[in-house]
């Protein structure tokens, strides 16, 4: 190094891209079932940095669709994870609409890397291919999560279709 005409020391750490991760929660219906798509959650969260923004929607028979964590910076964890304990989603009828305000929220983003984990028992009706089209067109990935499903042949396909067609 003495010789060179460099230096071969590291000046800049390596900056990781911020990322934005909004999931969507479906009731699983088995005891228990709900419990689990919140630990599959907590499990999200606990691995992203301060730097990434996160988000939690559930489907509320009372109020439809809602956030149960608010597009944010990941800040402080245990804080979520109490949120998240209140977290009871009901059986929504399709996602459609649910999705939408994901995508809606990660398209806000300024994050270089925006994912969409939709936990489900896979019996509401898909969003629509448009809808689908718009979260891929805006790389948006999609990766779904099948709990329980009622009827196990068309909830697998169709939760399959849905994260493969996204990513």
């Amino acid at each position: 190094e003495t010789v060179l005409p460099v230096s071969s020391e590291v000046l800049n750490k390596r900056v990781l891209p911020a990322g934005a991760l909004v999931v969507v929660l479906h009731t699983c219906e088995f005891a228990e079932g709900n419990a689990a798509a919140r630990a599959c959650t907590k499990a999200a969260i606990r691995v992203l940095s301060s730097n990434d923004e996160v988000g939690v929607l559930d489907y509320d028979i009372q109020s439809g669709d809602m956030w149960v964590i608010p597009m944010q910076k990941v800040g402080d964890k245990e804080a979520h994870y109490k949120t998240l304990d209140s977290a009871e989603p009901s059986d929504m009828p399709s996602l459609q609409s649910i999705v939408q305000m994901a995508w809606e929220g990660l398209a806000k983003s300024t994050a270089a890397v925006k994912h969409m984990i939709i936990i489900s028992d896979g019996d509401p009706a898909m969003p629509d291919d448009k809808l689908a089209a718009n979260v891929t067109a805006d790389r948006i990935s999609i990766s779904t999560v099948l709990v329980n499903p009622h009827s196990r042949g068309n909830a697998e396909n169709a939760m399959r279709r849905l994260a493969e067609a996204n990513g």
